[in-house]
């Protein structure tokens, strides 16, 4: 019995240890369970998905995906392909990226059927969360750039 409980603890121990590595590397995925009744998925420095009610008519397995270089952040939502009924609130976080300013910023999103990147025009920016807040119908690939 001992002998089990001890194994566990390694492997929850070095599990750990694995998830806080990627955070710390600059990479981070969560993924939740989301239905007809909405929900939020967050990740640890803020960018987050935040389901209405409705915007889903059944049970459907979300996930946010977030990587950082030197001068970008990339992000991407999953399932590729996935239409909302009601759009759904995307907060997308700049803070992992270091002395910047918001006139120096550029979020883009990828444009399927242009086959590029495409600036996101219309978003609430939020100096104070340093996140950038707009509404989408579907989910795509975005990322910040410094100008």
């Amino acid at each position: 019995m001992f002998r089990k409980k001890t194994l566990g603890t390694i492997i929850l121990t070095i599990a750990s240890f694995a998830i806080c590595m990627a955070i710390a590397a600059g990479h981070e995925y969560k993924e939740k369970v989301i239905g007809i009744l909405g929900g939020t998925i967050s990740l640890s420095e803020g960018t987050k998905i935040v389901v209405l009610p409705g915007a889903l008519l059944k049970n459907t397995l979300l996930s946010i995906e977030r990587w950082t270089d030197e001068d970008k952040v990339y992000f991407h939502f999953g399932p590729d392909g996935l239409q909302f009924n009601l759009p759904v609130i995307i907060c997308l976080s700049w803070a992992s990226l270091e002395d910047v300013d918001l006139e120096d910023l550029i979020l883009y999103y990828w444009d399927e059927e242009k086959g590029e990147w495409v600036e996101v025009c219309i978003a609430e920016w939020d100096l104070v969360e340093k996140a950038c807040k707009f509404y989408i119908n579907h989910f795509s690939y975005y990322y910040y750039q410094r100008r």
